[in-house]
């Protein structure tokens, strides 16, 4: 205190100083904490991992995405055992849905209900995933559901999304309490993909190797030592060797 006293402004100085650094670095720890909340809900998330492209190019600079070729989740379990569950994402851009003359833009994918095998999704009020196994059907987050109906149950409700025709709510996603890098409004059946390409309403690129941009692709090993890496190799050497690489790529 004596010191204080006789040095006011050196002690004001010292004090504001360290009140600050300590606010800072109580900020960066919850900004921490919080990044590994995401996604800790899920049962098996030791077991879960994302599947990336890895690309080299002509002049050997290499790059990676979080994306894959949309027929990848489906080879997958079909060529290692080790492979528990494998799930695509269709990536789309965000789409005008639209019901009893309400239109809001929402972020949509498609995917099925391998999906919801792998991440501890619950649906409120309690229903399956297995309703995204039928062409036009959709999850809808809880969030996206309150925007576009208000307070109530909407399950079998039907909205128009524009270019894609008409999809039934089959459950609201409860995100409540919960945190994760899956947090699309929309989940549409990927059941819906055929029709939908065939008519050339999107771009058909479920049997597209070339196209390592389309897709999302998350697989759940089996526990114990799996060999899904080594697969994941054998395949991509695979497919490179039997359909080429692009114009600008040499090896993917």
């Amino acid at each position: 205190m004596r010191n204080i006293l006789r040095h006011p402004f050196f002690s004001v100085v010292n004090i504001l100083a360290l009140s600050i650094s300590l606010s800072f670095c109580l900020i960066v720890l919850t900004i921490i904490r919080g990044q590994f909340e995401f996604d800790s809900f899920h049962k098996d998330r030791s077991r879960i991992f994302r599947v990336i492209s890895a690309i080299t190019d002509k002049n050997n600079n290499q790059f990676r995405f979080a994306t894959t070729p949309a027929p990848l989740s489906g080879k997958l379990k079909m060529i290692d055992p080790s492979i528990e569950q494998a799930a695509g994402i269709r990536r789309m851009d965000f789409v005008r849905t639209t019901c009893n003359g309400k239109s809001l833009d929402f972020n949509a994918v498609f995917a099925g209900s391998h999906l919801f095998r792998i991440f501890s999704f619950s649906l409120s009020p309690a229903g399956s995933f297995t309703s995204l196994d039928e062409p036009n059907k959709l999850i809808m987050s809880g969030e996206a559901a309150d925007k576009l109906f208000g307070k109530k149950n909407v399950v079998g409700q039907v909205v128009k999304i524009d270019n894609l025709g008409s999809f039934a709510i089959a459950g609201i996603i409860d995100m409540r309490g919960i945190k994760s890098h899956l947090n699309y409004d929309l989940y549409l059946s990927a059941s819906s993909l055929p029709a939908l390409e065939a008519s050339h309403k999107i771009d058909p690129l479920s049997g597209n190797w070339k196209n390592y941009q389309s897709d999302y692709t998350y697989i759940k090993v089996r526990t114990g030592k799996s060999s899904a890496q080594k697969s994941l190799d054998r395949l991509s050497a695979e497919v490179s060797s039997r359909l080429g690489s692009r114009d600008d790529e040499k090896n993917i």
